[in-house]
């Protein structure tokens, strides 16, 4: 059987996503999240990475990717 790479719950509401949240504190500017996550939810915003509210799929890819933990799903 086929499993995807990650799998959205067609159940849940776009309003009941809480989207990933970066620490611009924290984050080194790695791109180790932009090239995990797989709804392209993350782009550079200056000195760190940003997520799109509207793209991200609440799949938590990008927190354990990031080796500094500057990311977090509120």
């Amino acid at each position: 059987m086929y499993a995807p790479a990650f799998y959205v719950n067609p159940t849940i509401r776009k309003e009941e996503v809480m989207p990933a949240k970066v620490d611009g504190e924290k984050c080194t500017a790695c791109e180790a999240c932009i090239e995990a996550c797989p709804s392209e939810a993350i782009a550079m915003s200056g000195d760190h990475a940003k997520v799109d509210p509207d793209k991200c799929v609440d799949c938590g890819v990008c927190v354990d990717e990031c080796p500094v933990e500057a990311i977090s799903m509120e």
